[in-house]
């Protein structure tokens, strides 16, 4: 029911979830994941428009995992911490560890800012190793008739 006040709306669920996520997490944490979440909510979508609330609670969602795997704050997570991570997530989906590597990569560009916003293919030292990198899928081939 719309415009009644005790149903939330989609958003305002997302809204809710994303607050919880972020309190689950170290103290340290929180302040890294509320700058990200400000900034990635504010940048504008590859489609045009905004990010959808959705996808900024599925990144918040997959860091906030990463956190609590952390003993640190994100930024003193070294290499070694996020390869342990990944090799922590044994039996997930290939497409689900693709997304993840994705999502976190994308943080730590944004969390360590500068060169590595401004070059796609620049990436701080603790993701830029083979590890990280997702597999593409193989194009298809047209036969021609």
């Amino acid at each position: 029911m719309k415009g009644n006040s005790k149903y939330k709306t989609e958003d305002e669920s997302f809204e809710a979830e994303i607050v919880r996520l972020i309190g689950r997490c170290k103290e340290n944490q929180k302040i890294e994941l509320h700058e990200f979440m400000s900034f990635y909510r504010n940048k504008p979508s590859t489609k045009g428009g905004s990010i959808k609330l959705k996808t900024v609670w599925n990144n918040i969602q997959t860091l906030s995992r990463l956190g609590r795997f952390l003993d640190t704050s994100f930024k003193d997570a070294t290499e070694e911490d996020l390869k342990k991570y990944i090799i922590s997530l044994n039996g997930k989906s290939q497409t689900t560890l693709a997304n993840w590597k994705v999502i976190i990569r994308y943080f730590y560009k944004w969390l360590y800012g500068g060169e590595y916003i401004k070059n796609k293919h620049l990436f701080p030292e603790v993701v830029d190793n083979p590890l990280w990198e997702t597999r593409k899928r193989p194009q298809p081939t047209h036969i021609q008739s």
